[in-house]
């Protein structure tokens, strides 16, 4: 299947009448760190800036990045509640510079303590704009692949919304009636 791009994103959110938002994340995991204190393996997400509409993302402190940060690539970030304490301890971290993947961003906001899930540890995160991201870790890549989501008006309308999105990218990816679709629609009931 080809890569998913934000030229698809801004395509499909033109012809979804049923949807009230449609927004893009992509997905790495990388070394941060703040001077001598490194954190290996961390959960980076590049994220459009109407995510606060689709992911759960309390802030504790601070604030979300904004369109003009996600339009001009601006190098800030929103970190996890345990990435702050170990990387800030005892300071406020607002202002402060972190690397991610060696490149300096500034830390905006905070994300209110999530625990664990799965297993996994959801407060060493950090959410990053997706174009930043992009500059970062390239538009394409093995286990990058930038997944859209789409949010219905309401429950009736998701196999509408489905129904549109996957017309939408059938024709956007000049897809024939008897091929097969080279894209995946999941919806959160699955």
């Amino acid at each position: 299947n080809p890569a998913l791009t934000l030229d698809d994103l801004e395509y499909i959110d033109e012809r979804l009448s049923l949807a009230t938002l449609v927004g893009a994340e992509r997905s790495a995991r990388s070394d941060v760190w703040r001077g001598e204190e490194r954190l290996t393996g961390v959960h980076i997400e590049g994220l459009t800036a109407n995510y606060p509409d689709f992911k759960r993302l309390n802030l504790a402190a601070g604030r979300h990045f904004t369109m003009l940060e996600v339009t001009r690539s601006h190098h800030v970030a929103i970190i996890g509640h345990r990435l702050a304490q170990d990387l800030f301890t005892g300071l406020d971290p607002l202002g402060r510079k972190i690397k991610v993947d060696n490149r300096p961003f500034t830390v905006v906001g905070v994300i209110e303590e999530k625990g664990r899930m799965l297993g996994e540890d959801q407060d060493t995160y950090v959410a990053i704009p997706i174009t930043s991201f992009e500059k970062l870790y390239g538009r394409h890549g093995r286990g990058r692949s930038l997944a859209i989501v789409a949010k219905a008006v309401d429950a009736e309308s998701v196999p509408g919304l489905i129904d549109e999105m996957r017309a939408a990218m059938r024709q956007r990816h000049r897809l024939r009636p008897a091929d097969a679709d080279d894209f995946d629609v999941t919806t959160s009931e699955a």
